[in-house]
């Protein structure tokens, strides 16, 4: 699954074209300003780990969502996705501590979303399945979990 599929798990949530949907990258340069520029208010957030800020400025993916107009894309929102062979809480953690810290800086919807080909101890999942459907609210909280078993 890459990000433009995740992306469309998302989309009907707001409104957007399916057919002109767009991800940008977001590079680290980025997230070094903005936690730069915002460290204060950063620092008062409700975050799960330990150094959030400094891992926020690494992520696994970080992406601008949204509808591609004229060679731009007008953001819509973003998605925090971190990857691990094996979800445990701490990728679970990282995600929505990186969501949280988006939605802070760029008063846009962020979702975190975690990819991972089994959960920590659990065993195998048959299909790629969405377990957790997303829900469009600043204080939603809880991770979509996809799958990517191939």
């Amino acid at each position: 699954m890459n990000d433009l599929e995740i992306a469309a798990k998302f989309a009907g949530l707001h409104g957007l074209n399916d057919n002109r949907l767009g991800t940008r990258d977001v590079e680290r340069c980025v997230l070094e300003q903005w936690v730069d520029d915002h460290e204060d208010m950063l620092l008062s957030l409700e975050l799960r780990q330990e150094g959030a800020l400094r891992k926020f400025q690494r992520p696994n993916y970080i992406a601008l969502v949204g509808e591609r107009r004229a060679g731009r894309v007008e953001p819509a929102f973003y998605l925090a996705v971190e990857s691990s062979y094996s979800v445990g809480e701490k990728d679970i953690d990282k995600a929505t501590d990186n969501a949280k810290i988006l939605r802070a800086v760029t008063g846009v919807e962020a979702y975190p979303v975690v990819a991972g080909v089994r959960l920590h101890d659990s065993g195998y999942w048959s299909t790629t399945t969405i377990l957790a459907a997303p829900v469009a609210s600043p204080e939603y909280d809880a991770p979509c979990i996809l799958t990517c078993r191939g």
